[in-house]
């Protein structure tokens, strides 16, 4: 029965492979529609060959001239990529970037090899293209080649995505053949068990190399609106993410390593709060979060490290200090880098919580811009501080009035901004 089904499946291989072959002969085969005269040319020829003689004269004249045409517009594009690139090397060498205006930041993204304009306000393109005019760069004004204008900023404009070429296609297509007339091997795969963490010295250095965007605490209660909930759903509310003040002690740690207990049973015997949660505070002090909010946000995303196949605090692609991006879903991912993650985000701006909650858990191009702000509202209501509210809220019991969650009802509620 065996030895049948192995050579029904290589029929079918081969019957694919041809089909394939038989379809790209037909592709590549030249169409022709004229005739060639079978007469010498002194002899007489039927009008019926002397017309068709005629029509691939003709024929041949316009595919000369469409060649010329093609050869034009090829040289034509290559010096327009020329100049394009010229102009960035001259702005490179002449501004230093990223330069901030009134209604405009300018950077340039180096895996993109192009300049990254993000909108501050709504006459972000009016005034850039005045601004590139005036200094010399009108080749920069509506230029693909050079210029990306977005209301994301420039590392958000580089996340990556992943997208399979044709190539990769077919070699999925002989892969599938392989594993269908190959013998099927049972194997088990454990859980990814993430390196362990040390103290994260080398963190220091590694953020050090990072222009940091949003560097400074902020003490008060940034903005919100109606679509930031609490975790009963019935109030909007904000607390202060950056403010490095807001510490925890050993006591309150350990309560909430016993409400874990209940809370995330499947996890709660891996957890790593009680391990870590020092270093965690230690850190987000130092780099100007709040260090409630921070513990908080690991417990919510992974149970402090409880649900290994999760990264820690659900930071899920790195921002590199060159500007490239490393993938960190679904792999191993220490504490030490799931805290640099988390602290060169783009939109971890002191001020506005609606900000970060929308595009951490999104991305900002789901952040619509309104009236001057980034971040005036979000495609799609942001669920995961629904559970931070619960753990900041139980680890801020006996905190100060300046680190406690504030809340609101409706669009009105945007606090200190």
């Amino acid at each position: 029965m065996k030895k049948y089904l192995v050579i029904a499946l290589s029929i079918l291989f081969i019957l694919v492979i041809g089909i394939f072959f038989i379809q790209s002969l037909l592709k590549s085969k030249p169409e022709s529609s004229s005739i060639t005269s079978p007469f010498p040319t002194a002899v007489q020829v039927d009008k019926r060959y002397s017309s068709s003689l005629s029509s691939s004269s003709s024929s041949n004249s316009s595919f000369v001239e469409e060649d010329r045409e093609q050869k034009a517009r090829k040289e034509a594009e290559q010096k327009t990529e020329q100049e394009a690139q010229q102009t960035l090397k001259e702005v490179q060498s002449s501004l230093s970037l990223p330069l901030e205006e009134e209604d405009f930041i300018l950077d340039y993204a180096p895996n993109l090899s192009k300049l990254v304009v993000t909108r501050k306000t709504p006459q972000a393109d009016a005034s850039f293209a005045k601004w590139a005019k005036t200094q010399g760069y009108p080749r920069l004004v509506d230029n693909i080649k050079t210029t990306i204008i977005s209301d994301k900023t420039m590392e958000e404009v580089q996340t990556p995505y992943v997208t399979k070429s044709p190539e990769q296609g077919l070699t999925d297509l002989f892969t599938l053949f392989g594993l269908m007339i190959r013998p099927p091997v049972m194997t088990t795969t454990g859980e990814p068990t993430p390196p362990p963490p040390s103290d994260c010295r080398e963190l220091d250095e590694k953020l050090a190399e990072y222009n940091i965007h949003y560097p400074n605490p902020y003490l008060d209660t940034p903005r919100t609106n109606n679509q930031i909930f609490d975790f009963t759903g019935t109030k909007n509310y904000s607390i202060p993410y950056r403010n490095p003040n807001c510490t925890v002690d050993e006591t309150v740690i350990k309560k909430a390593y016993e409400k874990m207990r209940t809370f995330y049973p499947t996890y709660f015997t891996s957890t790593k709060l009680l391990d870590h949660w020092e270093l965690v505070q230690e850190k987000a002090k130092q780099y100007n979060f709040n260090p409630l909010f921070v513990i908080s946000l690991w417990i919510e995303e992974s149970a402090a490290g409880g649900a290994t196949k999760a990264t820690q605090f659900g930071c899920d692609y790195l921002r590199n200090a060159n500007g490239s991006w490393t993938t960190l879903r679904g792999k191993p991912s220490d504490i030490c880098t799931q805290m640099q993650c988390l602290f060169v985000v783009g939109s971890a701006n002191p001020k506005d919580f609606v900000e970060f909650s929308c595009s951490y858990q999104y991305g900002f191009s789901q952040c619509i811009p309104s009236g001057g702000i980034r971040c005036q509202s979000c495609q799609k209501n942001p669920t995961f501080i629904k559970t931070i509210n619960f753990w900041y809220e139980f680890l801020s019991q006996d905190q100060r009035a300046e680190c406690k969650a504030k809340y609101c009802r409706g669009e009105g509620c945007s606090f200190a901004n």
